[in-house]
């Protein structure tokens, strides 16, 4: 991306798309990135910072296209594709769907069953790791189609129920603490989708990030960059963000209060991780990130001038 000054405004453009059909090595994909600087008489010194996936071709200490830019641009900042990381952050195993993928016999049985309860014959999706929204859309599947999928593995003679998977998808489907974690997930991931939309619409742009992450942060009753988990700066279980399904389940269901305890402590491990994730491979404890909102053009008549020269002092630049 290309960020410039013009009438008066600030733009983002898409620099450039490249077609490449060799090996995706680190020198070849910087390769290209710098070829295409050359021809277009763009110094290294104007890159600020870069953004991709955590794959080593990319990111990797020796021999990746970072290394190699910092060898152009040593005071170039890093930042983890925040796309990447809410999606991980949301990400939940389904084994149902690799129960299914390769039997057709499988299948068949399994939309006789959704024909025989007037459930809507749809597939078992399964959340591919490089579709950033999709884990949603699996775990609203997979709970649309709960009773048909108890209907059938219930269903099932002692042969076929001698596979570990079978008899681990069964008990997922007759536990209600890992019902009620899907029903978690479900009420959970939209903002984690939202946060991820949030990021593709204003792109890379570093103070719409932050204020995306203050609204990202459900677990604690005072969002701050330095996260301390200890049980007093928790919400209690009646005001944690679990949505009105998974509320629901809980008081129409039969479940022990240790094992609402256990799956209480389950969904704040879920926050806890995806804050961990976001604050360890985004560096938001970063000095120049945290006082980047003087970049604002909204605010440039009314930032401090003292202000901004610590800053750029911290960007060494």
């Amino acid at each position: 991306m290309v960020r410039f000054f013009r009438a008066n405004k600030v733009e983002t453009h898409l620099y450039n798309i490249v077609a490449f059909g060799g090996k995706t090595t680190g020198e070849n994909l910087f390769n290209i990135v710098n070829k295409s600087f050359e021809e277009d008489g763009i110094s290294w010194q104007n890159c600020l910072y870069m953004s991709s996936d955590g794959a080593k071709a990319m990111v990797g200490q020796f021999n990746s296209v970072l290394s190699r830019v910092k060898g152009q641009q040593e005071n170039l900042w890093f930042l983890h594709c925040t796309c990447h990381v809410a999606h991980l952050a949301a990400s939940h195993a389904c084994n149902v769907y690799t129960y299914f993928k390769t039997s057709g016999k499988r299948q068949d049985e399994f939309h006789n069953i959704q024909k025989s309860l007037g459930v809507k014959e749809h597939k078992i999706l399964w959340p591919c790791s490089n579709r950033w929204l999709a884990i949603l859309q699996c775990v609203e599947r997979l709970l649309k189609q709960w009773p048909a999928l108890t209907h059938y593995f219930d269903s099932l003679d002692s042969k076929q129920c001698i596979l570990k998977s079978v008899h681990r998808i069964k008990e997922t489907l007759h536990s209600p603490s890992e019902k009620l974690y899907f029903l978690f997930l479900n009420a959970v991931l939209p903002r984690a989708a939202m946060f991820t939309s949030f990021i593709l619409k204003h792109m890379f742009c570093c103070i719409s990030l932050l204020q995306a992450l203050s609204s990202f942060q459900s677990s604690r009753k005072h969002p701050t960059i330095h996260v301390d988990f200890k049980r007093e700066n928790k919400l209690s279980d009646a005001a944690l963000f679990v949505g009105h399904a998974t509320r629901t389940f809980l008081e129409r269901n039969a479940i022990s209060k240790q094992e609402k305890a256990d799956i209480f402590n389950s969904f704040r491990k879920f926050y806890e991780m995806g804050t961990r994730e976001l604050y360890c491979l985004l560096n938001l404890q970063d000095e120049v990130l945290k006082s980047i909102d003087i970049l604002e053009p909204t605010k440039k008549e009314s930032v401090d001038w003292q202000k901004e020269e610590n800053w750029l002092r911290g960007f060494q630049m």
